[in-house]
């Protein structure tokens, strides 16, 4: 058992969940999102790379600081302590080899909504994706809820069988 990844997955300190911080990384975003959209639609793609290489750099982080494996469990962990740090509210449920994530309430998507444009297919799951993929290759992710202006996502990983 690692005492730190069983620490990390229920506190984390204040200063990581700071509202202020989010909104600050929310608005750059945006801001980069429409700016790149709005002069070549074509540079959303890189938009998106750029949130794969955010995805990865944050796995390999909690890799060395949790001491995170390549395996299923840990990419299912990776996520729970992401949420957490994002102060995401969530369901995670098993359903076989698929772990359910169900974004009750989401700061992130709360702040697109405001907004008036919902940034998470450009975004956040490029980010979650990659890192689950980065911490273990094999995982699957399957969106089986879409983000709206009505309702957060709801994520799945997968194991391979």
């Amino acid at each position: 058992m690692n005492i730190k990844l069983q620490i990390a997955k229920i506190y984390l300190p204040p200063q990581l969940k700071h509202k202020g911080l989010l909104d600050m990384y929310c608005n750059l975003a945006e801001f980069l999102h429409s700016e790149l959209d709005s002069h070549t639609p074509h540079l959303t793609h890189t938009f998106q790379a750029a949130c794969t290489e955010v995805g990865k750099a944050s796995a390999r982080t909690l890799k060395e600081e949790l001491n995170l494996e390549n395996t299923f469990e840990d990419a299912v962990n990776a996520w729970i302590i992401g949420s957490k740090a994002m102060n995401v509210t969530l369901s995670v449920e098993r359903k076989g080899h698929e772990v359910v994530f169900n974004h009750i309430q989401c700061p992130m998507w709360e702040n697109f909504k405001n907004h008036g444009t919902i940034l998470c297919e450009t975004i956040c799951i490029p980010v979650a994706e990659s890192m689950a993929k980065e911490i273990y290759p094999e995982v699957e992710m399957i969106i089986l809820q879409e983000p709206d202006m009505d309702h957060t996502c709801i994520k799945a990983l997968k194991a391979p069988c």
